[in-house]
C-alpha cells in the first residue's frame, strides 16, 4: 500500500476512534471525522462508503486479532487452554473493545468472534460443524470468557482471567 494512503487510513482510523470514544456511532459524522482527521470528505469517501463501514473495518479487524490468539489445533488438543487465550487476548484488547463495542454495539463482539472461531476450526475440521458439542464449546468458550471478563472489569484484568482460567479446570473432567 502506498505510504501516503497508509497514513490516510492511520489518520481516519485514529479520528474515528477519537470520536467513537465520546460518541455513539450514530452521532458521529463523516464531516466531523474528517475534519479531526484533516482530510476532505471525498478522501474519506474512496476508502469507505460511511461511518458504518469504517466502524465494521476496525470491528473485523479486532475481531480477526482475538481469533489469531487460538488455533484449530490448540482447541482440539487442549480447549481449556484455547478459552483461556480467548479470555487474556479480550483482556489485551480491553481499551479497544470499549470503544468500538459500546453502546448498541456491544453485544455484536462476542457474535462476530463466535461466527469467526467456527469459520476456522470448520475449516480445518468439517465435521465439527455437524457436531453439537464441539458448537456447543465453542458458544460457551467465546460468550463465557467474553462475558466473564466484560461483566467483571471492576477487577483486574489478570484475576478475571486468573478466575475463569479455574473455572475452566473444573471443566475438564466434562470435555
Amino acid at each position: 500500500m502506498d505510504l501516503r494512503v497508509e497514513k490516510t487510513i492511520k489518520s481516519i482510523f485514529n479520528a474515528f476512534l477519537e470520536l467513537r470514544a465520546k460518541n455513539p456511532l450514530e452521532k458521529i459524522s463523516v464531516t466531523e471525522l474528517s475534519e479531526r482527521a484533516t482530510i476532505n470528505k471525498a478522501t474519506f469517501y474512496l476508502h469507505f462508503k460511511d461511518i458504518y463501514d469504517l466502524s465494521d473495518t476496525l470491528e473485523s479487524e479486532l475481531v480477526n486479532s482475538i481469533i489469531d490468539k487460538i488455533s484449530p489445533e490448540e482447541f482440539e488438543r487442549e480447549p481449556i487452554a484455547a478459552i483461556d487465550a480467548l479470555t487474556e487476548a479480550y483482556a489485551s484488547k480491553k481499551n479497544m473493545i470499549s470503544i468500538l463495542f459500546a453502546d448498541t454495539r456491544s453485544q455484536r463482539l462476542a457474535h462476530k468472534v463466535e461466527q469467526g472461531v467456527k469459520e476456522l476450526l470448520f475449516s480445518q475440521n468439517p465435521a465439527w460443524k455437524d457436531d453439537c458439542r464441539v458448537n456447543a464449546l465453542i458458544s460457551y468458550a467465546v460468550f463465557g470468557s467474553y462475558y466473564a471478563f466484560v461483566n467483571n472489569s471492576a477487577f483486574l484484568p489478570v484475576e478475571t482471567i486468573n478466575a475463569v482460567s479455574r473455572i475452566n479446570e473444573q471443566l475438564k473432567p466434562l470435555l
